[in-house]
């Protein structure tokens, strides 16, 4: 992982604020201020992987919070799954009140308003968009700021798998990362389900696991346009009707959850400028770059030209 920031070489006064300036570019958008009389110190090291942000974040002690202004002002809109390598967080929210130790693994919802203390803190952060978990999860703002519990061997898994990113980022490449991802994903869907309130109906292993094999196809196979829904089914293993009956629980079908994914690669290609429209929505899978434009809008509100000067 690279080392994007450091307060080694910055005066002692303006340590705290370029390290929030950072982290809202880098994270999401805060506020707080640093413990009087202490000398503030906090690193950031990143890296990207497929679709997703990897973050160590350490950091030395100091009150943060997320109010419903900064919500509302901000354009992030994103799920964090984070893991506390060491120090401890204290946090409170509209319905939480947790203190984060080393080894918890869990969530933060960008649009749940919280205050927390930090004292000594390394986190591990993957920032998701918000679709990627919510395919699997629902809706995640109850799930803000809980803990998955330590005994469940899908959040052990999913806290091993997360301490293994910082190594493999920069030596994968884009097509492992998005298995690695996909993994990742399905053991914290495993890991969160039972802190639902209202959870979806269960899934047997054998429904998850087909779900997966489906996703990983798709993943694999995303940008080949000869490739037919049935097509995707059969690269699983599975019927292109059961593939239906398994996305349906996500509110989906296999031709919109394609579709979507397709769309959410292409965002994230817009971010390069040396890339065309055109080469992108045919790198993505779209026959037009009209038709690319089209479906674009329809489900971000910017065509691809628009959204990319907004970045």
């Amino acid at each position: 992982m690279d080392l994007v920031f450091s307060t080694d070489e910055l005066p002692l006064q303006d340590r705290f604020s370029y390290w929030v300036d950072v982290v809202c570019k880098q994270l999401l958008e805060i506020r707080g201020c640093a413990d009087a009389g202490s000398q503030f110190a906090a690193k950031i090291h990143a890296a990207r992987l497929a679709e997703s942000t990897c973050s160590v974040f350490d950091v030395s002690d100091c009150e943060l919070e997320r109010d419903e202004r900064l919500i509302s002002n901000s354009a992030c809109d994103h799920v964090i799954i984070a893991l506390q390598l060491a120090g401890r967080q204290w946090v409170s929210g509209v319905d939480t009140n947790n203190m984060i130790s080393a080894g918890d693994l869990f969530l933060v919802d960008t649009r749940v308003p919280y205050t927390h203390r930090v004292a000594n803190s390394q986190t591990l952060c993957v920032k998701f968009p918000r679709s990627q978990l919510q395919a699997r999860l629902g809706d995640t703002e109850d799930l803000s700021w809980h803990k998955a519990k330590h005994r469940e061997s899908s959040a052990a898994l999913a806290a091993h798998v997360m301490r293994g990113l910082p190594q493999l980022s920069g030596v994968i490449n884009k097509d492992a990362a998005t298995l690695i991802e996909g993994q990742l994903l399905d053991l914290v869907e495993l890991a969160f389900s039972k802190n639902k309130r209202q959870s979806a109906a269960k899934r047997t292993y054998a429904r998850l696991s087909a779900l997966r094999r489906l996703k990983q196809a798709i993943e694999i196979n995303l940008f080949d346009t000869r490739c037919s829904l049935t097509d995707f089914a059969d690269k699983a293993g599975i019927s292109l009707r059961y593939a239906n009956i398994l996305l349906k629980d996500d509110d989906t079908s296999l031709g919109r959850y394609v579709l979507s994914r397709r769309l959410e690669r292409s965002r994230a290609a817009l971010d390069d400028p040396t890339r065309t429209i055109m080469e992108i929505a045919r790198s993505c899978g779209f026959r037009s770059a009209a038709h690319f434009s089209k479906t674009f809008r329809k489900k971000f509100g910017l065509s691809p030209s628009a959204y990319r000067h907004t970045q």
